[in-house]
């Protein structure tokens, strides 16, 4: 579960979707707070001090939020993720890699998988992500490759183009 939850982590901060979407959420509250504060201009109704009191929040909000913003998401993840079997998408398998295609054994199966069916490769310090779509991947982690991580990427790579 650790090495899905890794994924996710990846997958949104990639994700140009995710990243609208922390934006969005940072900027409602202040420009609520704005067009309060702009009406109470107009209406004679204008304090200084709660000008203040809105853009201190404002600023805090827009600090902290996003962060707090993409561990709710996390933990939405997390907590589907729970939710029913997942044992034939998690769980560990066996990998081994050809020139035309990839072998991948579980304890659920076998299959064999073309390099075309990789629409991208993307990494981090810990794994090597295989997209098959923009929201699925095949996870390697580096640690199980070992010494020869470096060949493997570049072999992927090569495959992947």
């Amino acid at each position: 579960m650790d090495d899905w939850m890794e994924f996710q982590k990846y997958y949104l901060s990639q994700s140009k979707q995710f990243q609208r979407s922390k934006l969005f959420v940072a900027s409602v509250l202040p420009i609520v707070f704005f067009i309060v504060s702009f009406f109470d201009y107009f209406n004679n109704n204008f304090d200084y001090i709660e000008l203040i009191v809105f853009l201190i929040i404002s600023v805090l909000w827009m600090i902290f939020y996003p962060k707090i913003f993409y561990k709710q998401c996390l933990a939405k993840s997390k907590k589907m993720l729970g939710e029913g079997d997942n044992s034939a998408v998690l769980g560990l398998c066996n990998v081994e890699f050809f020139d035309d295609y990839f072998f991948v054994k579980t304890h659920g199966g076998e299959s064999k998988v073309n390099w075309s069916s990789i629409k991208k490769v993307g990494e981090n310090g810990k794994y090597i992500f295989m997209h098959m779509t923009s929201i699925s991947a095949f996870i390697i982690p580096k640690l199980k490759i070992g010494n020869q991580k470096d060949e493997v990427i570049k072999f992927i790579k090569a495959k992947t183009g």
